[in-house]
């Protein structure tokens, strides 16, 4: 139990394990193609000139949807650390504990395969630029999850902790100069944010990769979440083509929703041409690493995914008027480009995929069986098929759950527990194209009730299936090569330390030593050590765990919700 912001050391070694996956021998590079996933954030379609956005260009992105096979029911579950959780393991997000973001939730569990290690098992160089938001400490990092080069930041929102340089105004979403994680060190990165992945892209692809070795590369930007700034040069463009009367519309909505904001005592975060930067700043790059690939003779074997995490918005993407229902249900842009495909470019899929699809996708199409360990993990289905490729399994109609868990936790008692309330915030979509949603454990909208009922034995199934396979909270480790540990403790109400509510972490020490244990988390996102600091006295606690993984569940009639109850970890700790 943490109560304060000092540093503490443990001389116990409280759990120990080791886990090694057995990988065959791949291929040669000269039959794999290389693949480059694109995860752009809280994005949604409406702000691409290809759905129908008049006033943002993004000509590169418009392109690739013409070049490649567009899905227009493409769903994510949430979005931030719970979407990119699903994306990187193929899992439902609930599994992995990635309940939603921050605390515990922002994190994915130990010891789950990624597409990181798919893909290394299948003898590709792994890389991952930009936003991974899954994890922090060892073993939680990119490189500790398959990617064998890395430059990263946390999220968005901590892009303050490693601005070193201004941009052209207070925002650190317009800094010039920022410290990244680039293979475990902290190092200075020059430029606007997104221009740096893609730097990093390019220097890696054209000096610091292996020739001889095909290439899977994961670019997560921080475009295109709010709040929105683009380049300067962008920026002044955008607001000069926002003074035309042509856009006159355009001002007036935005001052209309400005003003609603106001008089909730809500500050403009951004205005439309700030987004419009931050969309044509990341098409820029998106036309950049296609001239790059051509340069270096790669566009033509490079399979090129383009996506989002969640279909957020901003003050320049198309009104609701003008969404138009031809682009499909769902709000995700998603496009897979490989001029290798059997299909037509430009051909549109209507068919339901999610996030959780991808990992097993793009294995398919890279000649990578998943091991056994792999399939039995992955809740997701390869739709190569969908996209022409032959000898893979046919695509078949399935049901698919959304569930975000934060808009469901809100009262202080829950806040941030890791438990998951049904039906808080669902949407379960059946195999015939018919959906039905609750909110606070009510149904939303008007549906039959043969469907609700449909639905309902879907959810409970899903319901089922995550529960089994649940983990306790946080997690960390500490030992010779990672001597210190940024604790972010989360709560558990009736946890073994007391019966109320109390703040956990859960340590694994592989070594006996000393070690540092800090709970000043901003030195974690990169804050420069000593910066933001202030010691205090306090007191830890320590709680050897006696049961193995995955702990009983049960349903927490008091809170109304599915987690380890205070009787089994009662159980499963002993105090050291």
């Amino acid at each position: 139990m943490i109560m304060s912001k000092a540093c503490y050391l443990l001389r116990h070694a409280i759990a120990i394990a080791v886990f090694v996956l057995l990988w065959p021998t791949a291929v040669g590079a000269a039959e794999k193609p290389n693949v480059i996933l694109l995860n752009v954030d809280n994005h949604d379609k409406w702000s691409l000139g290809c759905f129908g956005n008049r006033f943002i260009e993004t000509p590169n992105i418009d392109r690739l949807f013409r070049e490649g096979v567009r899905f227009d029911s493409f769903y994510t579950s949430g979005r931030c650390t719970s979407s990119r959780s699903a994306l990187m393991t193929g899992r439902y997000h609930a599994r992995n504990g990635a309940l939603g973001t921050g605390s515990a939730w922002g994190q994915t569990r130990e010891r789950v395969p990624t597409i990181g290690h798919v893909f290394q098992r299948g003898g590709y160089q792994t890389a991952m630029f930009g936003k991974w938001h899954c994890g922090d400490m060892y073993p939680l990092r990119p490189e500790d999850r398959g990617f064998d080069e890395v430059v990263t930041v946390h999220n968005g929102s901590m892009l303050h902790h490693v601005m070193v340089k201004k941009g052209y105004d207070d925002s650190p979403r317009t800094g010039a100069a920022f410290r990244f994680r680039h293979n475990g060190a902290w190092k200075v990165f020059e430029g606007w944010r997104t221009d740096i992945w893609f730097d990093e892209l390019d220097r890696w692809l054209s000096k610091d990769r292996d020739a001889n070795k095909p290439f899977f590369v994961y670019l997560a930007t921080v475009t295109a979440h709010g709040p929105h700034r683009g380049p300067e040069d962008l920026r002044d463009a955008y607001k000069a083509k926002y003074q035309r009367p042509e856009w006159l519309p355009l001002r007036q909505r935005f001052e209309a929703a400005e003003k609603s904001k106001r008089a909730d005592g809500r500050k403009t975060q951004a205005h439309p041409y700030d987004h419009a930067a931050d969309i044509a700043g990341l098409d820029r790059n998106v036309g950049r690493m296609m001239a790059m690939l051509k340069r270096l003779g790669l566009r033509e074997n490079t399979i090129v995914v383009y996506m989002s995490d969640g279909s957020g918005s901003g003050p320049a993407s198309a009104p609701k008027s003008k969404q138009s229902r031809e682009f499909g249900p769902s709000a995700n842009p998603m496009m897979v480009r490989w001029s290798k495909l059997n299909v037509k470019p430009g051909t549109i899929r209507s068919e339901l995929v999610a996030n959780i699809d991808v990992m097993a996708t793009l294995a398919d199409l890279c000649g990578i069986e998943l091991a056994p360990g792999e399939k039995a993990s992955t809740d997701g289905r390869s739709f190569a098929s969908l996209l022409g490729v032959g000898g893979t399994t046919p695509w078949k109609a399935r049901s698919y759950v959304r569930d975000h868990q934060s808009t469901g936790l809100k009262e202080a008692a829950a806040k941030d527990v890791m438990m998951i309330r049904p039906l808080s915030c669902t949407t379960v979509s059946l195999p015939d194209g018919k959906e039905v949603s609750w909110r606070g454990g009510k149904t939303h909208g008007s549906v039959a009730p043969e469907t609700v009922a449909a639905a309902k034995a879907v959810y409970d199934q899903w319901l089922r299936h995550v529960i089994a396979d649940f983990p306790i909270g946080a997690f960390g480790a500490v030992g010779p090569d990672t001597p210190v540990v940024y604790l972010d403790g989360y709560p558990i109400p009736g946890g073994p330390a007391s019966a109320g509510r109390s703040n956990y972490f859960l340590l694994e020490v592989l070594a006996d030593g000393r070690w540092r244990v800090d709970s000043n988390t901003a030195e974690r996102y990169g804050a420069v050590a000593g910066k933001e600091k202030t010691a205090s006295a306090g007191r830890l606690r320590a709680f050897r765990q006696q049961m193995p993984d995955p702990l009983p569940v049960g349903y927490d009639e008091v809170l109304d919700g599915y987690r380890v109850l205070p009787k089994t970890l009662a159980k499963a700790f002993t105090e050291i």
